[in-house]
């Protein structure tokens, strides 16, 4: 399957963007009694809220192409919780992958597979999910009442889905490198913007399966 040129900007943006608050959320240092922290930590949380927003545009653009592109990975394969049929198929590709496993052997990437796919949802969810409660502690924090107690209660979502997403991302790199030491290109590719017809690892499929393209 190739990925468009979108599909492909989206990730490296988000990959970026997520690193960037992971890493800046180790050392910054927000506001205390409604003043802001001095120097380079205060810097970075500021950079830390205005980086979070841009991230949030780009989840929401990564949702609305996920439901209208065509020959990539839709919606329905990121998320297959919901279908009998799609939560069969991801049974059948863990077997296969623990059958690989006990081999010693690792199976070809394939993005389009219904484990990667699911994987690739989960991060996703999650990634919104950060998005989500970064913006509402942005816009009420400071606030008085209701509104003060909700952006209370976003940061803590917010920082106990951060240690998700720090496992999610040492999990996604190890099982890439993983890949890379089995001799599957999926790294350069991943962030390549240009399409390729394809490459190691990866298997071009037919565009007009209604069983894949379906939501």
């Amino acid at each position: 399957m190739t990925r468009s040129t979108l599909t492909r900007a989206l990730h490296s943006v988000l990959a970026v963007a997520v690193i960037y608050q992971l890493a800046s959320s180790l050392v910054m240092e927000g506001p205390k009694h409604g003043h802001e922290a001095p120097g380079l930590r205060g810097l970075l949380f500021e950079s830390h809220e205005w980086m979070g927003l841009g991230a949030t545009a780009v989840v929401v653009l990564f949702w609305v192409w996920s439901l209208v592109r065509r020959g990539e990975t839709r919606l329905g394969e990121l998320f297959p919780w919901f279908s009998r049929e799609r939560m069969q198929a991801l049974k059948e590709d863990l077997v296969r992958l623990a059958g690989a496993l006990r081999r010693r052997n690792l199976p070809p990437y394939e993005p389009r597979s219904p484990l990667a796919a699911a994987i690739h949802g989960l991060g996703l969810a999650l990634v919104g999910a950060m998005a989500l409660t970064g913006t509402v502690y942005f816009i009420f924090h400071g606030w008085a009442g209701e509104a003060g107690a909700a952006a209370k209660a976003a940061v803590e979502v917010h920082t106990t889905l951060a240690n998700l997403v720090w496992a999610y991302l040492i999990g996604h790199a190890g099982m890439a490198l993983l890949h890379q030491l089995f001799g599957h290109d999926i790294i350069q590719p991943m962030f390549t913007l240009r399409q390729r017809a394809g490459h190691a690892g990866s298997k071009t499929e037919p565009q007009g399966d209604p069983s894949r393209s379906a939501l």
